[in-house]
């Protein structure tokens, strides 16, 4: 079984989202990054608009990765 979450944050200069993958199997659990992406913000936004851009990112990568991931089972996505 796959658990995927999902991270986000923003600051002034730039906002990034990541996605890790916790692996459950027999022989025990594995912890790995699957997906990173990241990018400068525009001059002029706020800080709440930022945190809904890398909203945005993130969730458009974890959609990405869950549709890549189709063949294997994945249990849960968090948001955080």
């Amino acid at each position: 079984m796959i658990d995927l979450h999902t991270f986000s944050d923003t600051s002034g200069t730039g906002t990034a989202a990541a996605v890790y993958a916790v692996i459950y199997q027999e022989t025990g659990v594995g912890q790995e990054l699957i997906a990173a992406r990241a990018r400068l913000a525009k001059k002029g936004l706020t800080i709440p608009r930022l945190e809904l851009v890398s909203l945005h990112i993130a969730a458009n990568l974890v959609d990405n990765v869950t549709n890549a991931l189709d063949r294997y089972p994945v249990r849960c996505v968090y948001g955080w």
